[in-house]
């Protein structure tokens, strides 16, 4: 499930821990497991009252994406 919570991070500009929950019909806590462990390599921000994330670089962002779309 990892690799699709970074998936989704790689697609979107800044996005919730309940947003992602919602498209991948998962449990929030384990998307938020997932976040903490890349904690690091993300940027927080809230809006409305929720925290979103997206990555701190953009240049890694990228990277990150074509590493997984050469996975598949």
């Amino acid at each position: 499930m990892a690799l699709q919570v970074l998936n989704i991070l790689v697609q979107e500009q800044s996005i919730s821990i309940e947003a992602i929950a919602e498209r991948l019909d998962a449990d929030e806590y384990e998307i938020k497991v997932i976040l903490d462990k890349w904690r690091e390599f993300l940027h927080l921000e809230s809006i409305a009252a929720e925290m979103h994330y997206s990555f701190y670089h953009a240049s890694f962002r990228d990277w990150l994406r074509q590493q997984i779309e050469s996975k598949f």
